[in-house]
């Protein structure tokens, strides 16, 4: 009596649908016409009947050009039951663009690079210029205490280890005044040997006296 068949039409929106999963534009090609297509008629009349008409499996893959875009394609038979093929779909992407993406992509890579390179520059510099200057009031204050200014403080204010030098120079400049306090008071009235004794025990000296029967 005659044929059912059951098929699917090949509207706008089950090609929308297609191209959604393919994340690729896609055109099906019948007697080297595009009579279906996500961008319309965008290949020329001799690329795509070229590979219809190779005869079996058609050539898989081949460029295009539209103006100033490349395109690479890959092409593939559509058969009806009997095995024969009836047209191509084709899957295609712009070259041209994805290219682009990428030159936008590099770009961006080495702005942030260029950005990252000026921050850590200027992270060193800050660092540096730190470290310098707390070697210098250091030295400063170590060339202070040679010429006999007992009264130099070096005014290092950060917790990091210049932090604690200058603490513990501060501390020992307070210590070698003392001493040198106890030695000039001192030698006056008695001997040096008394005095370098004194000074040997200075953290023990304190006022008062001992009662002793002698």
């Amino acid at each position: 009596k005659g044929v059912v068949a059951n098929g699917t039409a090949m509207t706008p929106e089950v090609l929308e649908r297609i191209t959604g999963i393919a994340q690729a534009d896609v055109a099906f090609v019948s007697g080297g016409h595009i009579y279906i297509g996500s961008e319309g008629g965008v290949f020329g009349e001799e690329e795509v009947p070229l590979a219809e008409e190779r005869g079996g499996e058609p050539e898989r893959s081949f460029h295009f050009t539209r103006g100033d875009e490349e395109f690479l394609a890959l092409a593939v038979p559509a058969r009806n039951s009997l095995g024969e093929q009836t047209g191509t779909a084709v899957v295609y992407r712009s070259k041209t663009r994805e290219q682009q993406v990428y030159e936008n992509l590099k770009t961006v890579l080495n702005v942030i690079g260029v950005v990252a390179l000026l921050v850590a520059g200027g992270m060193a510099l800050l660092i540096s210029f730190g470290f310098s200057r707390s070697v210098r009031a250091l030295l400063l204050g170590v060339g202070e205490v040679r010429k006999g200014n007992l009264d130099y403080k070096v005014g290092i204010r950060s917790r990091d280890e210049f932090g604690m030098l200058s603490t513990a120079f501060n501390e020992m400049t307070a210590g070698l005044k003392e001493k040198e306090q106890i030695r000039s008071t001192f030698k006056r009235y008695v001997s040096s040997s008394v005095v370098d004794a004194l000074l040997k025990t200075a953290d023990s000296v304190a006022l008062g006296g001992q009662s002793r029967l002698l």
